[in-house]
């Protein structure tokens, strides 16, 4: 049987946890506090916490569709647009620069949620002083042992060769 949570049964739990999610305590000085390591607090706050958020969440449905991103996205996306059509029938030029710049953000918002615009870091290594350097030191290593530098840069080749597609 697992040992009970100190956290969960401490007279204090809900203002720690509070501090702690304001960062205005450290999980080592509720640690001390408790006399418990601070894997202990990390634990708790990542097991119990995050799953009593999650429980109210669920019961609370306005909170749970105030976190849904894709419908505020809607939401303002909408807003947006009203503010834009406002601009244009009272002629305001800079405000209806400012909305579509707006709806611009949003849509670009939208197209990496989808998957359709890559956020990741996309990192060319191949010119990269390092890897040639690396090339370089490889391969002549490699001048005594001919039979498998041809290996070595054929499968250089062919890596090189998909990182340019």
């Amino acid at each position: 049987m697992p040992k009970p949570c100190r956290f969960c049964n401490h007279s204090d739990r809900k203002s720690l946890e509070e501090a702690l999610l304001k960062r205005e305590i450290t999980q080592q000085k509720v640690a001390s506090i408790l006399g418990v390591n601070r894997s202990s607090v990390s634990r708790h706050m990542r097991d119990h916490v995050k799953k009593a958020v999650a429980e109210a969440i669920s019961q609370d449905q306005e909170l749970a569709d105030g976190l849904n991103v894709t419908s505020q996205l809607i939401e303002i996306n909408r807003e947006s647009r009203a503010i834009l059509s406002e601009a244009r029938a009272k002629g305001d030029n800079y405000l209806a620069l400012g909305a579509i710049a707006r709806v611009e953000k949003q849509l670009e918002l939208q197209a990496k949620l989808l998957g359709d615009i890559a956020t990741g870091i996309n990192i060319q290594i191949i010119q990269s002083p390092q890897f040639v350097e690396f090339k370089t030191l490889i391969l002549g290593v490699l001048d005594s042992y001919p039979e498998v530098k041809a290996q070595v840069v054929h499968s250089l080749r062919g890596i090189l060769d998909a990182g340019t597609n």
